[in-house]
């Protein structure tokens, strides 16, 4: 009998689009999430905290200049801290989870949030009062900001006509809307910003789909498997499948091909302790 393939774990990556690091959030075995903080110039990958529960990575971001998280987290059962909700939205250092700005959800509709810069935020979440444990050390919250309100009257719009939590995060990452004008928000598009070429993104799919689009008339569209895709600091095509990062390269003879920058498969869950300066503002 021929021996079962393991499950590879998942990854979502999270890009500072200010700096050149990118968070990868890695799911698996089960319950169990990893973060893993990446410097992508000399991709060097620091391994960081375990968390036992659901992260829920589309309604995740980190700041522009990598240095916080915002998240969405369910744990039901047993909880080390008495006071601590089954759903919740945090801020905290990357790689780790621990929290330094903490509010408690309502079930799961709604949560999470995205940074517009590197000290403003957008909570997803019904009305809340910040845990009285926690404190935003000079943060501001948007919707308690009406300066800031102003400045940002595009994003809440947009924000109330489209519920969907990747939506505004394709926006904010870079990625333009194929069809613009159409009632779809499926297909997406983003080019390089640094050389030429464009990425295209389908997710009427799951997986996504994606296409490389080259510069030179002759070469058709490539396209590739990846669980995620985007351009790096670089510009460098980067994706995430199977529990590996690859870097894409092309050529004319070889075509579109991957090299491994990392693989995860083989990471296992273990407690880990988030340094002094990552349980402190």
């Amino acid at each position: 009998m021929p021996t079962k393939s393991p499950v590879p774990c998942r990854l979502w990556v999270l890009l500072a689009h200010q700096a050149g690091v990118a968070l990868i959030v890695r799911c698996g075995p089960a319950r169990w999430v990893e973060l893993i903080l990446w410097e992508t110039k000399k991709d060097r990958f620091q391994r960081g905290q375990w968390f036992h529960g659901r992260i829920y990575e589309e309604r995740c971001h980190l700041s522009p200049d990598g240095t916080k998280f915002i998240y969405f987290a369910a744990k039901y059962g047993r909880k080390r801290d008495a006071d601590m909700p089954d759903t919740w939205t945090a801020i905290s250092k990357p790689p780790y989870f621990t929290a330094l700005a903490l509010w408690p959800g309502i079930g799961t509709w709604g949560g999470g949030g995205l940074f517009l810069d590197n000290r403003c935020f957008w909570r997803a979440d019904w009305p809340a009062e910040l845990h009285p444990r926690f404190s935003l050390h000079g943060l501001t919250d948007l919707l308690d900001d009406g300066d800031r309100i102003a400045t940002y009257k595009k994003f809440l719009e947009e924000e109330k006509l489209f519920r969907d939590p990747l939506y505004l995060r394709l926006r904010h990452g870079g990625w333009e809307l194929a069809e613009p004008d159409g009632q779809s928000q499926l297909k997406w598009n983003r080019a390089n910003p640094i050389r030429r070429g464009q990425l295209l993104l389908d997710r009427s799919f799951s997986p996504p789909r994606y296409h490389l689009v080259l510069t030179s008339k002759r070469a058709e569209p490539q396209a590739f498997d990846a669980e995620w895709a985007d351009w790096d600091h670089s510009g460098r095509l980067v994706i995430a499948l199977e529990g590996k990062i690859l870097a894409g390269k092309w050529n004319r003879h070889k075509g579109l091909y991957f090299e491994t920058l990392a693989d995860f498969n083989g990471d296992r869950p273990e407690s880990i302790e988030a340094p002094e300066w990552a349980r402190r503002w």
